[in-house]
């Protein structure tokens, strides 16, 4: 697909696969990361990452690749003169990496650092039991980075098997920015004949979402206490969504959202406090995020609850409601204005949903929104088997959080 600009001098040009993380069994754990990494370590034409650096490099262009649970994507942005060589590259990398075994075994030892960097650092810590307190054993409440054990015990033909689940039909080329159809059509005879099985679904391993969510705590020494709140909610295919980021704008995002008023303004509790919608294809969660004082910790989560549990009583009223749909809005439109806006608004639509909504569709599905739903909508979701919480900090009252997030209701 093609998204143009024609107002800027750059390209953005990504493959996206919807092979992510939730399709791996127990013993590959990690291991669709693990293949984000390798991709870059060496192709028949390319031999290996060094030369892939420089090549990129010398055209001016940047690259990166991420891994979710229901996706991969790589990705070039750089100079519009460069787009049949960032084609060329890509798809050479997608399609033609060799995994040597001498890269492989080098690139476990980075991989195994940054597992230890998640377990160090807390709030990527808090992150990671924040998925397991929502979702529990399921493959949406495991390390995207696998374990320390899977990563020592992956093969080079563990990786040849994996990278076959990437095909025709599971994959979207999308390019954005300053060129046009033709132009990317001319290029593309860098993907070859390339023939495979898979869908757009493919990466859709299923699984129970509906168990109880928990409150994990894991103590440690710590200047703050860094917490995850989560609420399930709504897929991303559910009509309720827009209700879903409405609720999502109006608790925290912004400097007019309620956890930033509560937290920062009146209460001066936390230099970070937000929230942010998760969707898969068949679950989704709201996360509420700060960092605070360990010493005020119980305070912090008594007020955010407090936050909740007003608008449920109260609903929002009609200057909050508007700010958190202009809010919405205008980020919409700010992120449309770059390449990277473009390709990842168009290109993830295109392969999670598979279809394409404009955006001023989405945004006036936003605007419908009204405070009565966004009332109901909590109200319906806050019940205790949908609450999740994780804490990371040196504290050390598990049944006061339990006390606190669940109260007479569990």
């Amino acid at each position: 697909m093609t998204i143009p600009n024609p107002n800027v001098e750059t390209v953005n040009v990504m493959v996206l696969t919807s092979i992510g993380s939730r399709i791996e069994n127990e013993k590959q754990l990690g291991i669709a990361h693990f293949l984000e990494h390798m991709a870059f370590k060496g192709t028949p034409a390319r031999p290996n990452p060094i030369e892939i650096n420089r090549e990129i490099e010398l055209l001016g262009a940047r690259t990166n690749a991420f891994t979710w649970q229901e996706f991969t994507g790589y990705f070039i942005m750089g100079n519009k003169s460069h787009l049949a060589k960032y084609l060329d590259i890509l798809s050479d990398i997608y399609l033609n990496s060799t995994f040597p075994q001498a890269e492989l075994d080098k690139e476990k030892g980075v991989i195994l650092e940054e597992i230890k960097l998640h377990k160090d650092e807390p709030m990527y810590r808090a992150n990671d039991l924040f998925f397991k307190a929502t979702f529990g054993e399921s493959v949406l409440g495991r390390s995207i980075l696998g374990t320390e054990e899977t990563v020592k015990n992956m093969e080079r033909e563990d990786f040849v098997n994996f990278r076959g689940r990437y095909s025709p039909g599971n994959t979207v080329v999308a390019v954005s920015g300053n060129t046009e159809i033709a132009k990317v059509l001319e290029e593309m005879g860098c993907l070859g004949d390339w023939e495979g099985w898979g869908s757009l679904r493919e990466g859709t391993e299923e699984g129970d979402f509906s168990l109880k969510g928990s409150v994990i705590l894991e103590n440690r020494k710590s200047e703050q206490a860094h917490i995850r709140l989560g609420i399930k909610t709504c897929d991303m295919f559910s009509d309720l969504s827009p209700i879903a980021d409405v609720l999502n704008a109006h608790i925290g995002s912004g400097l007019g959202s309620v956890m930033f008023e509560t937290l920062r303004e009146k209460m001066g509790l936390a230099y970070y406090c937000s929230s942010s919608n998760i969707y898969y294809k068949d679950a989704g969660v709201l996360n509420m995020s700060a960092g605070v004082g360990t010493e005020r910790l119980e305070e912090a989560l008594v007020g955010v609850i407090g936050d909740v549990r007003a608008i449920i009583k109260h609903g929002i009223t009609e200057k909050q409601l508007e700010r958190a749909k202009e809010y919405i809005k205008g980020g919409l439109y700010m992120g449309l204005e770059t390449t990277e806006g473009l390709n990842e608004y168009y290109a993830f639509d295109l392969l999670l949903k598979g279809k394409l909504e404009e955006p001023i569709d989405y945004a006036k599905k936003i605007d419908a929104v009204t405070s009565r739903q966004v009332q109901e909508f909590l109200k319906e979701k806050f019940i205790p088997e949908n609450i999740s919480l994780a804490v990371v900090g040196d504290y050390k009252g598990k049944e006061r959080l339990e006390e606190i997030v669940y109260g007479e209701g569990r």
